[in-house]
């Protein structure tokens, strides 16, 4: 079983005196005055969900203790990643006990102890629990019929059953108390006899807080909860597929680097961590076979996950020899890395755009293009010369790039659309290259004073978006569109503060019908309708915009 062990206790708001909470119940008395407290849903849902969410990441028998200061008073919890077990012998409960869970108790199987089990109530199915086993079975009845003192004692108080013979001090009558209520009232004389601390404690002995267990379903619905409660807080890259499910990279709210997937309800569908990368500008490409690829300048070698659940494929690439004739799979000094439709990889390496085939072996960039002596192919070089330094190039702007690039300025953006088309953009000018690396077309300037991130993005239809800013004080964010032959280009969407509806993410990915994700560090993430209405908002960005319309409004 997958339990998450739960010691709480909480000051009485009376007498200050602890209560402990042995029970998950929506009222709790305190022994010592008398009085009680209710605890609801929500109140509940603050004082386990950290622990149900940080207990199954311990190590089995590890555990770990907060203090919870509320309105209605200051919590003491410890919890850990612990089986259920028997109290007394601290024999584990075994799997099969959650079928018995209708009867409410069940024995040890160690000591033959009865211990409580119940099936978890719909405030904690909510929350991914199961079972609730070895609750304080009074404390329980009490809280939730209600009714009667002793919602914080054990089955072993003493009452009517053990009556205590006490003497009116008015009539010297004997008084018979089962301390049910502390006040007693004389049946000779009618006086008020309010019970002393030394027989109230007595009758009410001091509950000790005792070890009760919250047991998810199994190790599903443990991944489940950790997905559910996933957070990332950097966010370096992201790619999308054909089935808009977002593949992303950076850190997570813990500061551990992570890929992970995003499905087309924007949840997590899974998390990958344990990777030997760091947050230093990792970036991702998705290729045809559904391998997600894993990369980073600085790096000789990527690594390829599989897009499915981020499990390894294998390993690509390294340090090139010193002797080599050509280029090698060596992304030290990488600044693009595309997967192509044929299955080949193109890579911007420097100043030096080349491809590699599947399993890294280099290939010609282009094909062999015709001249007045026939075909001429690509003759292949190296990136570095000895000493691993860097041969060099005359690395072109887009607006002065022919057919058949193969050197690039190394602030050029690259990107491949469905159609293998290559699109680069540098100073805010796009070419567009066939199959071939035939030039297409070139548009002049764009409209816009930079582009922003380091993605653009192709729908199903070829039509090329750039997310940029325009000029002006302060300067518009919009989403421009290129038509597939070159020849138009619209406004797609324009920044919030003039009444359109992009924010300030930086990451723009586009799936095959148009859709835009636009994504940003600490769970920012906005979608827009092909047209450019919005579609989708996270809580993140919703804080954003009222922070830049607060910003905004200091300024006017």
């Amino acid at each position: 079983m997958h339990g998450v062990a739960i010691e709480l206790r909480v000051g009485c708001a009376g007498c200050g005196k602890p209560i402990p909470i042995n029970a998950f119940t929506p009222r709790i008395t305190c022994g010592s005055c008398n009085r009680s407290a209710q605890l609801s849903d929500e109140q509940w849902h603050s004082l386990l969900e950290d622990a149900l969410d940080e207990a199954p990441e311990l190590e089995v028998d590890e555990g770990s203790t907060a203090t919870i200061m509320t309105g209605s008073g200051t919590y003491h919890l410890m919890y850990g990643n612990q089986p259920p077990r028997c109290a007394s012998c601290k024999t584990a409960v075994p799997e099969a006990a959650g079928e018995l869970a209708a009867q409410g108790r069940i024995g040890c199987v160690g000591c033959g102890k009865p211990m409580s089990i119940r099936q978890a109530p719909p405030s904690l199915q909510a929350l991914g629990v199961k079972l609730v086993i070895g609750e304080d079975a009074a404390q329980l009845a009490s809280g939730a019929d209600g009714g009667g003192p002793g919602g914080a004692v054990t089955e072993s108080a003493p009452r009517a059953a053990n009556p205590v013979v006490l003497y009116c001090p008015h009539c010297k009558a004997p008084l018979s108390v089962d301390g049910s209520n502390r006040m007693v009232r004389c049946q000779y004389c009618s006086t008020d006899v309010y019970l002393p601390d030394d027989l109230w404690t007595r009758l009410h002995p001091v509950a000790e807080v005792s070890r009760w267990y919250l047991v998810f379903g199994g190790a599903v619905d443990v991944a489940r909860r950790a997905l559910a409660r996933f957070k990332w807080s950097s966010l370096r890259d992201a790619v999308v597929d054909a089935h808009k499910h977002l593949y992303c990279v950076g850190e997570d709210d813990d500061h551990d680097f992570a890929v992970w997937c995003l499905g087309p309800d924007l949840q997590a569908r899974w998390v990958r961590k344990g990777l030997d990368f760091t947050d230093h500008d990792p970036r991702l490409a998705l290729d045809l076979r559904g391998r997600l690829i894993l990369w980073q300048p600085s790096r000789h070698s990527l690594v390829r996950l599989s897009a499915a659940d981020g499990s390894d494929v294998d390993r690509l690439g390294g340090r090139q020899p010193d002797d080599a004739t050509t280029h090698t799979l060596d992304l030290e000094h990488g600044k693009a890395f595309l997967a192509d439709v044929d299955g080949t990889y193109l890579a911007l390496l420097h100043e030096r755009l080349v491809r590699f085939a599947e399993d890294g072996t280099p290939l010609a960039t282009w094909p062999p293009r015709s001249g007045i002596f026939g075909k001429r192919a690509e003759k292949l070089r190296p990136v570095y010369g000895p000493g691993h330094q860097l041969l060099d190039v005359d690395g072109k702007y887009v607006e002065d790039v022919g057919h058949q690039p193969l050197e690039l300025d190394d602030y050029t953006k690259l990107h491949l659309g469905a159609d293998g088309r290559l699109f680069l953009e540098r100073s805010e000018r796009v070419a567009c290259f066939d199959r071939a690396g035939k030039r297409l077309w070139r548009t002049d300037k764009l409209p816009i004073t930079s582009v922003r991130g380091d993605r653009m993005g192709t729908d199903a239809v070829g039509n090329l978006y750039l997310l940029g800013r325009q000029a002006g004080n302060p300067s518009p964010r919009v989403i421009l569109r290129i038509s597939p032959d070159g020849d138009r280009v619209d406004l797609v969407a324009t920044d919030r503060l003039l009444g359109g509806t992009v924010g300030d993410e930086d990451h723009l990915c586009v799936a095959p019908d148009g859709t835009l994700f636009l994504l940003d560090y600490g769970m920012k993430l906005r979608v827009l309708a092909p047209d450019g209405r919005l579609l989708h908002l996270s809580d993140r960005s919703k804080e954003g915009d009222a922070d830049e319309d607060k910003d905004r409004a200091r300024r006017a």
